[in-house]
């Protein structure tokens, strides 16, 4: 694994081999305790309030999941998606 944390490489590597461990976070300081328990995966909705979990939980593979049910149409969904990369 590496210091950013898991690569696409890693989990494909991973598959069939170990289970990985996965959290939902909703608090900076969740994310943070996560990634010092060596969690696999963090991951969180995507709100600007949240954008900044991903640089606090340092070593941990992040993700961001957009919120359920809150865009009308495809085009509002990739606009909200490449805001979170």
């Amino acid at each position: 694994m590496s210091f950013e944390g898991l690569t696409v490489k890693d989990l494909l590597e991973a598959k069939g081999k170990r289970q990985l461990a996965y959290v939902q976070v909703a608090r900076e300081e969740e994310a943070v305790a996560a990634a010092e328990a060596g969690m696999d995966m963090i991951g969180t909705a995507f709100v600007p309030e949240r954008a900044h979990f991903a640089h606090a939980a340092k070593g941990a593979h992040f993700q961001f999941g957009l919120p359920w049910g809150k865009h009308a149409d495809t085009t509002e969904a990739l606009r909200d998606a490449m805001a979170a990369m």
